[in-house]
């Protein structure tokens, strides 16, 4: 892992591959970060949620509705699961954000590349609870 990002996000790309492979999901995708971020229980991404009443547990539930295929349980376990592209220029905004502080990458950097790429669910998601770029 690049020291460009902090130990929180590296734990919270780990959190996210477990979430995806606990949804039997062949991708790491954006949503995954998120509920990464949700899981981790702390950070400056979550204290900023917080900040902006978002119920995260709703969002988390909202999302497992969304990625959790009905026959999840049924479906092959994977560890060789990789990141989507999305997820892939995340990463980079998360990044070019920090950057832009000197600073090193951490959870607040990762929310707004989230937001920053778009077309992604957790994006959606977000956005659906009044979470924008602009707002964080």
């Amino acid at each position: 892992m690049s020291n460009e990002f902090s130990q929180k996000i590296s734990e919270i790309l780990s959190l996210g591959k477990e979430e995806a492979t606990r949804l039997r999901c062949s991708t790491i995708n954006p949503e995954h970060l998120l509920l990464g971020i949700i899981r981790k229980g702390n950070g400056i991404a979550l204290e900023i949620l917080e900040g902006m009443n978002v119920n995260v547990q709703e969002m988390k539930e909202s999302i497992e509705r969304r990625v959790s295929a009905p026959n999840a349980a049924e479906l092959p376990y994977r560890a060789d699961i990789e990141m989507s592209l999305s997820t892939a220029r995340i990463l980079r905004f998360t990044t070019l954000e920090a950057r832009t502080f000197k600073a090193t990458a951490d959870t607040g950097h990762l929310l707004l590349g989230i937001l920053k790429e778009k077309n992604n669910l957790a994006a959606d998601i977000l956005e659906a609870n009044d979470v924008t770029y602009s707002t964080v």
